[in-house]
Parts: C-alpha cells; sequence; structure tokens
C-alpha cells in the first residue's frame, strides 16, 4: 500500500476562525466522500471532535497546541510511517508534510506583529514557513493571490502548489438568534454598519475608528476577540460598539440587518465573512486589498484600505454590477473537499509506486544552516 497520509486534528483544541472553519467544514464534506476507515485523522486526547461516519479518528499523544504538533504528531508518524496533512499554515517540523498555507502574512507584513507575544508568534511560523518551503512535498493555498505569493516572494514552484478555496454553506446551517435585538436595545436593526474579525492589524478595525469619528451620527457594530500580536493606539469613539467574541448566531442576525457589511482588511488569503454576508442579503464594503477583488469581483462596493474618509451612507446608494449568487455559485465546500481527497489519493498514489527521494527527506544540515540564518536576519532587524 506504501506510506498513508493521516490528517492532523490540532485544530480541534483551537477556536474556531478563519483557519479552523476551513477545516472543519471540508472534513464535514470530505467524511461524505470517504469509505470507511479509509482517512485517519489524529487528534490530542482532550480533543471534543464530531462525530464522522467514515473517517477514522484516532486519539494520541498527551500534549497539547504547538507542543503537541511539534513532539506528539510526529512520534506517531513515525511509528505508523505516515504523513501529515496539515489544514492550518503549520506543519511538524521534523517530519514535514502537505500543508495548507492559508497566507505569508508574516513575510509580507513584518510590522504588524508589534507585541512581544507577536514576535514570537512571527519567529514560530517564519520556522515553520520555511520548513514547509524547502521541502518537497505539496502545498494547498486558497487563492490564486496566494498561490502566486509563494510563488513570487518564498520562490515555491508552481507545480507544487495547488488552489483550493473556502466557501460558506456552513452559514446555512447557523440559526439566527432572534432575541439578540432583545438583549442588546442600544442596536437598531438595519441602523448600523457590522464588522467582524479578530482585532488583528491586518484587519484594519482602525480604518473603522477613523471612519467612525468622521462620521459621528453613524453606528458601528464589531464583533470578534482581541489579539495579543498588536495593540492598536487609537481610541474608540462613542458611535462603536464592541460585542467582543459571539456566537455564529448573532454574527448571522447582525449580518442580515445591518446597512452593510464592513471588510476593510489590508490583507486576507481568501476572508469568508464577506461570503457568509453575501449568502444572507446583507450589501458588503470591502478594501480593495489582496485576494478580495479576486474572490468578491463586483458583486460588493469597494473603498482604499488606507483612506477613511468615505461616505457609506452614499457609497451603499450605488447599484452594484454583479448579482451575489454568481459570486457564491462559485464556491463550495463540496467541491473544496473532492479537489482535497484528489490530492490526497494522488500523492498516495505516487508514495505507494516509489520510495521517497532523499531530497524529500528532512536534510538536518540544510534545515539548520536556515535556522541559523533567520536568526542572524532577526537580530540584525532588530539592532537596525
Amino acid at each position: 500500500m506504501g506510506r498513508k497520509i493521516i490528517l492532523n486534528g490540532q485544530f480541534f483544541i483551537q477556536k474556531t476562525t478563519g483557519q479552523q472553519r476551513y477545516a472543519r467544514e471540508i472534513l464535514f464534506e470530505l467524511d461524505k466522500i470517504l469509505k470507511k476507515d479509509e482517512i485517519i485523522l489524529v487528534v490530542p486526547k482532550k480533543a471534543i471532535v464530531p462525530e464522522y461516519k467514515n473517517i477514522a479518528i484516532v486519539r494520541f499523544g498527551w500534549l497539547n497546541n504547538r507542543f503537541w504538533e511539534q513532539i506528539c504528531l510526529p512520534l506517531y508518524l513515525c511509528m505508523h510511517g505516515c504523513i501529515s496533512f496539515n489544514f492550518c499554515n503549520t506543519t511538524p517540523f521534523l517530519r514535514c508534510g502537505i500543508t495548507v498555507v492559508h497566507d505569508i502574512l508574516l513575510k509580507v507584513h513584518p510590522e504588524y506583529f508589534t507585541t512581544i507575544k507577536g514576535k514570537l508568534a512571527r519567529f514560530y511560523y517564519s520556522l515553520n514557513l520555511l520548513r514547509i518551503i524547502r521541502g518537497t512535498r505539496p502545498i494547498v493555498t486558497v487563492t490564486e493571490f496566494s498561490k502566486q505569493q509563494l510563488i513570487q516572494i518564498c520562490k515555491v514552484s508552481h507545480e507544487r502548489i495547488s488552489v483550493i478555496g473556502n466557501a460558506w454553506q456552513h452559514f446555512e446551517r447557523v440559526e439566527e438568534n432572534e432575541y439578540f435585538f432583545e438583549n442588546h436595545p442600544n442596536i437598531e436593526k438595519n441602523k448600523y454598519y457590522f464588522a467582524l474579525g479578530s482585532l488583528a492589524k491586518q484587519k484594519n478595525f482602525d480604518w473603522i475608528y477613523e471612519n467612525a469619528r468622521i462620521f459621528p451620527k453613524n453606528i458601528y457594530v464589531i464583533a470578534g476577540k482581541s489579539v495579543q500580536n498588536y495593540k492598536s493606539h487609537l481610541k474608540k469613539p462613542e458611535n462603536i460598539i464592541y460585542l467582543g467574541y459571539v456566537s455564529d448566531g448573532d454574527v448571522k442576525t447582525l449580518m442580515r440587518n445591518c446597512k452593510a457589511f464592513l471588510f476593510p482588511s489590508s490583507f486576507e488569503g481568501f476572508g469568508i465573512p464577506p461570503l457568509e454576508a453575501l449568502s444572507v442579503g446583507a450589501q458588503v464594503v470591502s478594501s480593495d486589498e489582496a485576494c478580495l477583488p479576486e474572490v468578491l469581483e463586483k458583486a460588493v462596493h469597494y473603498i482604499h484600505s488606507y483612506n477613511p474618509n468615505v461616505n457609506l451612507d452614499e457609497l451603499i446608494a450605488v447599484p452594484i454590477s454583479q448579482r451575489a449568487n454568481t459570486i457564491l455559485h462559485k464556491y463550495s465546500w463540496k467541491s473544496s473537499a473532492q479537489k482535497l481527497y484528489e490530492c490526497i489519493k494522488q500523492y498516495e498514489t505516487k508514495m505507494s509506486e516509489c520510495a521517497l527521494k532523499k531530497s524529500e527527506m528532512f536534510n538536518e544540515k540544510q534545515y539548520f544552516k536556515d535556522f541559523t540564518n533567520l536568526l542572524n536576519d532577526i537580530g540584525e532587524k532588530h539592532n537596525a
């Protein structure tokens, strides 16, 4: 049979944001394609995992988070002669697998990581990205934009990269919170602009803060968890209501009843929330940066991410030239799961037909040389 590919289930012990959503929804559809126990999902012992009909679940290891991925998972891979498929930007250092690289934000915008924790996170992810691009395993990414960045900036051969995108159909299963507005009397239906996302630098909520100052009569509602990679120094205007992390039901309710959904990101690998908003009939105001014009085409209103002087009421009054359904029909978790399945089976066939070449094995000497160069580079930038 040759070596098998197993699925890295570390994301089941993380909060569900974009990358974890990608993993969960593709597994949901992949389970419908597979034969019984055709693919194994390896997870930490304490992970809360949905019931799957055909995906076999193995609980292994005594650690969590990055330690589980870098110690327990490689141990399992070595014991069973397997290779991992990794959904969320990282791979085991000592047994690099097929990896979904959603974006290379850390390489394009290192200035977005300003706190101590943010710099440590960038250091870890930089090492991991280096390991991935120095290897020969296939790489999956989510847009043509991200693929071109991997080719041009990271010098990855285009033959190694497959594009398997995100989608929005999970939102159809979400039940709206019919009591939301009763519980939040300070928020009125159809009288607010809504934004969603982690409060990271690239989400560009500073644009909303500045726009709110310029247009104090507008009401803005922001939902999302805080992050420790970046801290904004702007003071929140009084016409912004910050809700923190909310349920999917609350998000759907807020999207359906807003004046428009705001997505001013300065950098995205894909961007699921605008599709979610379009699926419930909301108007969307998006930045024109990164992959967003590729994904959203002409179905949304565009702004420049560094120009907050925009009258949103006037902008959303302009008719849109493309219907939302034409965009929504392009993206499907079912289609993405089918592409992923084909990617896995093709690589398993390749592994069965021939032994791994020496160039595919972990080159310890080269790795530590790259590691040393990275440390020197970081030291030089710090001293500068």
